[in-house]
């Protein structure tokens, strides 16, 4: 079996894809209109406050564009929030139902890779689950790499592959490690440093370890996706503050520096009435 042609998530992908477009609109509109009833009750706080008054016409003018700005910045951060949000839901519910299964029915293929493969090239070398996990990597890296389009159905691919491959490694050094324990090599050391003989993967039972190397696999899968969700959490909410900080400028400079150098003098008289 050719490791380039092991786990193809075109269909997988392609789902989940679909699924995200489908289902993060409707959550997306929604936090985008909770941003928008913020945003009116901070201007409307602001507004009572006449914080963005200026004495002169056409500075008055100019300083009534905050207000759509700040609903405008509420508004897309809000959205991005709900897109975020529901591609966290749907991706987690869609690894829990079809990753498992799939990867199940993909053992056979690693298997036999593992018992073919694996053998054929390295003989009786002692190997490590990392030195399989490095063949098994440039055996993936031989294919063609669709990247090189720059059309939208090459990049679709080239992200699926990248998912394909990275999702396979883990499949693959998972199951070594299940190997490794059903052989009894491990002693209670790390399974990265123990070394093991590829022929004897073909007399390992694969039924006893498919189902504890799928659910492993789909443990990290799960726990990488929502590391990166969260992340992008945090990339919107620094780059909402960053618009709000440039909104303030205007109001802190004219507060705190030309209102005071421009402020008028009051008179004996207004100073005791």
């Amino acid at each position: 079996m050719d490791a380039s042609k092991l786990f193809d998530f075109s269909i997988f992908a392609g789902e989940l894809a679909l699924s995200v477009i489908i289902d993060t609109l409707p959550r997306a509109i929604g936090f985008g209109l909770i941003g928008v009833i913020l945003s009116i009750l901070c201007l409307s706080f602001v507004h009572r406050r006449k914080m963005y008054y200026r004495e002169k016409i056409l500075w008055n003018l100019a300083t009534k564009l905050h207000y759509p700005l700040w609903m405008f910045a509420f508004l897309i951060f809000g959205m991005v929030c709900g897109s975020i949000s529901a591609t966290k839901s749907i991706a987690v519910k869609t690894l829990d139902e079809q990753l498992e299964p799939f990867l199940v029915s993909k053992l056979p293929e690693l298997k036999e890779f593992l018992t073919s493969r694996l053998p054929a090239q390295f003989g009786d070398e002692l190997l490590t689950v990392n030195d399989a996990s490095q063949y098994f990597n440039e055996q993936l890296s031989l294919r063609e790499e669709p990247g090189k389009s720059t059309s939208k159905n090459g990049i679709e691919n080239y992200i699926s592959q990248e998912l394909s491959d990275r999702i396979a490694i883990y499949m693959m050094e998972y199951t070594l490690q299940e190997v490794i324990k059903e052989l009894g090599l491990t002693s209670g050391l790390d399974d990265n440093i123990v070394e093991f003989s590829a022929i004897l993967l073909v007399t390992v039972d694969f039924s006893n370890i498919e189902k504890s190397a799928a659910q492993a696999t789909t443990k990290i899968v799960k726990k990488q996706t929502k590391a990166a969700l969260n992340t992008l959490y945090l990339n919107a909410l620094l780059y909402f503050l960053l618009f709000i900080s440039i909104l303030c400028l205007e109001p802190l400079l004219y507060y705190k520096w030309w209102l005071p150098r421009n402020k008028k003098p009051q008179t004996y008289e207004e100073q005791n009435i």
